[in-house]
């Protein structure tokens, strides 16, 4: 076996569910799979636009039902924010994250 060890419960769960940057919120099992709800771990982003850091403003979920993991559906919840740029000069108002495929 090659590669690095990770010890941290949390980040397992991210690796083991294909997204090692994400922040896991929630883990369910039930009889129609696994059911987990994610987030980035960025706490801070900048406007694209003007290069501002900008405030976390909202959510929004964007759900992948039914892929396989461990022979289980994976049903994953991925909470993703929305920024809002604080610059009143700027034309960017509010963006969403890119939620990783």
């Amino acid at each position: 076996m090659s590669g690095s060890t990770e010890n941290d419960p949390e980040r397992m769960a991210a690796i083991m569910i294909g997204h090692p940057d994400a922040h896991v919120l929630s883990v369910v099992e039930d009889e129609a799979g696994l059911w987990v709800e994610v987030e980035t771990r960025d706490d801070v982003a900048r406007c694209s636009a003007c290069g501002t850091e900008s405030m976390a403003n909202t959510t929004r979920r964007v759900e992948r039902e039914g892929l396989p993991v461990f022979g289980r559906a994976l049903h994953l919840s991925w909470k993703v924010r929305g920024w809002r740029c604080v610059n009143d000069a700027c034309p960017t108002d509010l963006w969403f994250e890119e939620v990783p495929e």
